[in-house]
């Protein structure tokens, strides 16, 4: 049995957006887990129900 943690991927293929980027809550950081508004300045977090502003690096 594969245990995990927050910097550990559920899938072993996810991809993984950069840590910045995580969620602040539970750390997920699987793309398919993390759901970015249109306009790209949120994210919402499918695991934790987590609602977070995204800030852009320059």
């Amino acid at each position: 049995m594969m245990t995990t943690n927050e910097n550990t991927p559920t899938n072993e293929n996810a991809e993984l957006v950069p840590p910045c980027f995580a969620c602040p809550k539970c750390g997920q950081r699987e793309m398919d887990h993390l759901i970015c508004d249109d306009d790209g300045e949120s994210v919402a977090c499918q695991t934790c129900g987590t609602n977070y502003a995204v800030t852009q690096l320059d």
